[in-house]
């Protein structure tokens, strides 16, 4: 190499060199190719604390005589890049794609939960229908190793058979209702490329247009289908979830897990640590499990059986807002935090505070946070209670079904509760003119009356894998008004669930009454109703796929 190292003059071997690991060797903007995966994280790393750029420092620390990469030494020099540098930040340097798969929708939460550094999609119930079964035949859902220590898993195979067997028998019956609704000979769609026009079947003379109504029209009926029996499906049902993230968000993901209570999350923080290190061991290895949450936990059930055990939720608000700065920061901060170790609302949860000495919510605090013996060092930090006193704060009573879809909006606050049959259930008004009301209540007793033996059996925790979907959970979403306008006009688009189109077009509305000069501007906000919610969406995916020349 001649120049300097800002500015490198790479001989004709080196530029062949370099062209194995970046885009463009000869130019100053470029990216790592693959070969470099586990590895460009460090080389990045040494931007901070060495002259020269990326390619020189490759050639200098990375590369051997011959051009390839010091495999001896790597691993080595990687850690020693990540100790010095400090890989709290070093560790989003470095990013890797895990596939998670066969895992249950309750775990599912917990993972998408980590939702800074890691980037989640998970397979749809509106698009997938859970009738598949694995090996031995079995319907495809969880066996934990809590039900079955306690000798209780004969009962709940037969109790999620049965509601997973009915989901199954009713789709059928459920697509026809559907299309007697929709016949396909009067149903209308526009598929045409650059054509907004909606046309019927046999008003397309084109094979390739007429294949696309017909992709369309069996889409919308099978969405439409899903959409409406997906609350039969147990929180047990397994799934599959993938994640593009960096280190530091997969360290925190496998911190949390391995640190959990539950036997299933603790066997994917295991796996999950294994299959990532592979390709960057070196940022997960901190990954393991945390005395400090544990401690954390413990503590707070403790205090929540203690202060709030005798209490029961009165409230029966579906969306409940906590606007500005109408109340006590003390008080908010202990409902807050009290919040997803009770059953209580957060209206309930903040009333309650107000009761309290300050030398109460002074122990709670000190419990929820705990001191240096306990934390240990400065990573170790308290939970998300502490992030309240956005300007918008939302208690919501919806669906597990609901609560999956929206809880991954990212830039806010979230917390819920432990899923659980007390809040109720709302069975689809298609079900009911279908017919079919009679086999979902008894779907739903046979999940309630097992987990109320789970319950006292295995506990609270381990009870929540008999939940279907079609039950309420309580959660709240704290944000700003930014992320309010992000939410409430995503979440109300015609192709939204019908579920929590409502749920957000309330909360919507109460933020109105509330903020004169902000909420009124959120103008994409739809208060339509669209009884075939994803017709038009799939149509026009049809049209961008018609512009395509085959």
């Amino acid at each position: 190499m001649q120049g300097t190292e800002y500015d490198p003059i790479f001989s004709k071997e080196e530029v062949e060199i370099l062209a194995e690991y970046v885009s463009d060797p000869s130019a100053d903007i470029f990216v790592f190719l693959p070969s470099l995966y586990g590895v460009g994280g460090a080389v990045f790393a040494r931007y901070s604390r060495a002259a020269g750029g990326a390619r020189v420092r490759l050639l200098k620390e990375f590369l051997d005589e011959k051009g390839k990469l010091k495999l001896d030494k790597l691993n080595e020099l990687v850690e020693r890049v990540l100790i010095a540098y400090g890989d709290d930040s070093v560790g989003e340097l470095e990013n890797a794609h895990l596939a998670l798969e066969n895992v249950s929708n309750l775990a599912t939460k917990e993972i998408e939960d980590c939702r800074i550094g890691l980037s989640p999609i998970e397979q749809s119930s509106r698009y997938v229908v859970y009738d598949q079964r694995d090996r031995q035949g079995r319907l495809r859902y969880l066996r934990p190793v809590e039900v079955v220590e306690a000798g209780l898993l004969s009962e709940y195979e037969t109790t999620l058979d049965y509601v997973l067997e009915t989901y199954i028998q009713l789709i059928q019956p459920m697509s026809e209702y559907f299309k007697r609704l929709k016949p396909e000979n009067e149903a209308e769609y526009a598929v045409r490329a650059g054509d907004s026009k909606a046309y019927k079947l046999q008003e397309l003379d084109n094979d390739k247009e007429r294949r696309a109504w017909s992709v369309t029209y069996k889409t919308d009926i099978k969405t439409k289908t899903c959409d409406t029996l997906r609350g039969l499906l147990p929180a047990a049902t397994l799934t599959n979830v993938g994640i593009s993230g960096n280190g530091r968000g997969y360290q925190n993901m496998l911190t949390k897990l391995k640190s959990h209570d539950l036997v299933e999350f603790q066997d994917l923080g295991d796996r999950a640590k294994g299959a990532l290190s592979v390709v960057i061991e070196n940022y997960v290895k901190r990954g393991n499990v945390n005395f400090y949450l544990r401690t954390v936990n413990e503590k707070m059930e403790e205090i929540a059986h203690r202060y709030l055990g005798h209490i029961e939720s009165v409230s029966r608000e579906r969306v409940e807002l906590f606007y500005g700065g109408n109340w006590n920061f003390e008080s908010m901060a202990i409902a807050h935090i009290l919040y997803p170790f009770s059953c209580l609302s957060l209206g309930e949860l903040y009333d309650f505070s107000q009761l309290l000495t300050f030398n109460q919510k002074k122990a709670i605090m000190e419990a929820y946070c705990q001191h240096k013996d306990v934390r240990g060092n400065r990573r170790n930090k308290p939970g998300r209670g502490l992030e309240f006193g956005y300007p918008i704060t939302f208690d919501f009573v919806g669906d597990f079904g609901i609560y999956r879809d929206l809880e991954r909006q990212r830039m806010l606050t979230q917390q819920r509760q432990l899923l659980n049959p007390y809040l109720g259930y709302v069975t689809p008004e298609e079900v009911i003119e279908a017919g079919l009301g009679k086999q979902f209540r008894t779907c739903v007793e046979r999940s309630y009356h097992l987990y109320d033996k789970l319950l006292v059996s295995v506990g609270k925790k381990v009870a929540q894998y008999a939940v279907l979907f079609l039950f309420n959970i309580r959660w709240y979403m704290g944000m700003n008004h930014r992320e309010a306008f992000h939410l409430m006009e995503l979440r109300t688009i015609p192709q939204g669930h019908p579920s929590y189109r409502k749920l957000i077009q309330k909360a919507h509305r109460l933020l109105c009454e509330q903020d004169l000069l902000i909420a009124p501007l959120m103008e994409f906000v739809d208060y339509n109703d669209y009884f075939w919610s994803r017709a038009e969406s799939e149509a026009a995916q049809r049209r961008k796929e018609n512009r395509i020349v085959s």
